[in-house]
């Protein structure tokens, strides 16, 4: 048995990560690529933000790769965060509160939020503000 290594520097980009940047370096999913690029497309013509996008699949399909694309094509920032590490409402408050005006937030495995942060998710997402009562 012969044991090659393997030169990962070439395949890895200039970021040295092993995810593709851009939607021509993503393999598959091509349907939904294209609705993408269109409704990138169009929020920059309108000089708006993409909107609320939900991404449903098996592990391995690229949600996570695919809002980093998103927000590459935008030019702003990602925040990626799994939804078991938020146990409270106070924490998606404070995620929230951290985000840049245009900055997308990806929540990996949203279906595992609590009800509890889930509605004040929901609430920001409809209304685009949060009503708090902050203690004296």
């Amino acid at each position: 048995m012969e044991i090659k290594k393997i030169d990962t520097a070439q395949l890895s980009s200039s970021s040295g990560s092993i995810r593709p940047d851009s939607f021509d370096n993503f393999i598959g999913q091509e349907q939904i690529k294209k609705i993408l690029k269109t409704a990138i497309s169009s929020a920059q013509k309108r000089q708006g933000n993409l909107g609320h996008t939900l991404f449903a699949g098996a592990s391995g399909f690229g949600k996570t790769t695919l809002a980093t694309i998103i927000a590459a094509q935008m030019n702003v920032n990602v925040k990626v965060v799994t939804a078991y590490a938020i146990s409270k409402p106070s924490e998606i408050v404070s995620l929230l509160n951290s985000l840049e005006s245009g900055d997308l937030l990806f929540i990996d495995e949203i279906h595992r939020l609590k009800p509890t942060v889930e509605e004040v998710l929901y609430i920001a997402m409809e209304d685009f503000v949060i009503d708090m009562v902050m203690p004296e």
